[in-house]
């Protein structure tokens, strides 16, 4: 390390991406969250625009539940980003679902709707946030989605076929029940 750097950053010249994330990658993988953020944010001290390192650096700060700054790293995505803008906007839809932040989730949800209109997790996702907040009719177009792309449960299914009733399987919950059978 240079005399004036924090331990272990190495000097810019050195400085090696890649190898960088390969180290956070492993550091979180063995627990040590605390020191694969501190690769992550010298990574992002560099090269602030870094999908790969912003999107890690949210899973770390979800992971120590910082739900909020996790949202917010990932919408420094850009979602225009052909590799992770469409995984960030998913991912924040369902972190701000989780966060009972649903007018942004619903949003977000829309966008990913509007980039990959047969996006069977965003439909389902939809459906389930619209049906719960008694928006039964907005859920109906996301339900037909569901039935048009022939992954609907059966929960779902009798939402859409008796509108006044609530999906009560949450998606985001492995179920062994028979609202878990798709049709």
């Amino acid at each position: 390390p240079q005399a004036n750097s924090p331990e272990g950053l190495q000097p810019a010249d050195s400085f090696d991406l890649e190898t960088e994330l390969n180290r956070a990658v492993e550091l979180a993988k063995n627990g040590d969250l605390e020191s694969a953020s501190d690769v992550l944010q010298r990574i992002l001290l560099s090269d602030p625009t870094n999908v790969e390192a912003l999107f890690r650096l949210a899973r770390i700060r979800y992971q120590t539940g910082d739900l909020v700054t996790a949202i917010e790293l990932l919408d420094s995505i850009p979602s225009e980003d052909p590799n992770a803008g469409l995984p960030a906007l998913g991912q924040s839809a369902d972190w701000c679902l989780e966060a009972e932040r649903y007018p942004e989730a619903e949003e977000r949800y829309r966008r990913v709707l509007e980039r990959v209109p047969d996006a069977v997790v965003a439909h389902r996702q939809l459906a389930f946030l619209l049906n719960r907040q008694g928006r039964r009719h907005e859920a109906v177009p996301h339900l037909q989605a569901l039935c048009r792309l022939g992954d609907i449960r059966q929960d779902e299914l009798h939402a859409l076929l008796v509108i006044g009733h609530a999906i009560f399987e949450d998606p985001n919950q492995p179920t062994t029940s028979a609202g878990d059978r798709h049709y």
